[in-house]
């Protein structure tokens, strides 16, 4: 109970988190395709590559939700101003997922911003349904389903993706969280 993991929250904020992740990133795609950003090439059938893909992307949806909102956001608001703690927890999960990968500055941009829609759902029901399986949903349509890198790793995927070259647009080789259509949509969710 004390970290977000009440089940009575459990249905609703699990269902808002998955559908919001869904439509985000599926909606975001439709509209990058239909601006001619990305093509999709072929389809594959799935496969139990799939599901353990499936399985360790939600591993690392649990995990990186009970660090930085579980417990770095939950005590970063008892001890200062929500809305700088807010701020605090999303730049370090911005820094944990900098890698060797080249990062645009589309995708420090959007994975801040990812962090600040999963802390304002935390902060706004104190349950970690729905970032864990918004996080969850979010890298499990991008790469296995859609075929978009997943910050810059490809997965193995149903949906054979080619990204246009158009960048800013499509994310390029870093994938959707590179765009600028993923940037406005979490700043629409986040807004609303």
């Amino acid at each position: 109970d004390d970290i977000g993991l009440r089940y009575q929250d459990m249905l609703p904020h699990a269902i808002t988190g998955t559908l919001l992740a869904i439509f985000i990133v599926c909606g975001g795609a439709l509209f990058i395709y239909s601006l001619d950003g990305i093509e999709w090439l072929d389809i594959l059938p799935v496969t139990d590559e799939l599901f353990i893909t499936a399985v360790l992307l939600l591993m690392v949806a649990i995990g990186e939700e009970l660090v930085f909102r579980g417990y770095v956001l939950r005590h970063l608001v008892k001890s200062m101003n929500k809305w700088l703690a807010l701020a605090l927890s999303a730049a370090l999960f911005t820094i944990v997922h900098v890698s060797s990968f080249e990062i645009p500055a589309t995708g420090l941009i959007n994975i801040f911003l990812g962090g600040i829609l999963l802390g304002i759902t935390f902060m706004y029901t104190r349950s970690l349904w729905f970032p864990v399986l918004f996080h969850f949903m979010w890298n499990f349509v991008q790469g296995p389903v859609l075929g978009f890198r997943v910050s810059g790793i490809e997965f193995p995927s149903v949906l054979i993706m080619d990204p246009v070259d158009t960048p800013l647009l499509s994310g390029g080789e870093y994938g959707f969280e590179g765009s600028l259509v993923c940037s406005a949509l979490l700043l629409a969710a986040s807004a609303i």
